[in-house]
């Protein structure tokens, strides 16, 4: 989406004026879908941005580590899960970056 990749504009220009820190970057998924398809979905989630940084923002790889969670820590509870419009659905698909060195 344009406000993700706005985002992710933001998030290499921390990295760059920040040359010594190191993030990981956690994909999340909503409810709909099995266990399994939505783990392997976030983690594609967490390395499309990854590869975002690397490629498009210059920023060396080994700054960066990711991880997906899957559907198993939710922004907000789905009350109808095959929903994917819903604000919860919307909210629980994201990636989160977390600064794990400065």
């Amino acid at each position: 989406t344009p406000a993700g990749k706005e985002m992710l504009k933001q998030n290499v220009k921390i990295l760059k004026d920040n040359p010594a820190l190191r993030v990981r970057i956690a994909g999340h998924a909503s409810a709909a879908g099995s266990d399994q398809y939505n783990q392997v979905l976030s983690e594609k989630r967490a390395e499309a941005a990854r590869n975002y940084l690397v490629e498009e923002g210059g920023i060396a790889s080994n700054r960066i580590e990711t991880v997906g969670y899957g559907e198993t820590r939710p922004a907000q509870v789905e009350s109808n899960p095959a929903d994917l419009g819903s604000a919860a659905a919307q909210a629980n698909m994201r990636g989160v970056f977390e600064v794990i060195e400065k």
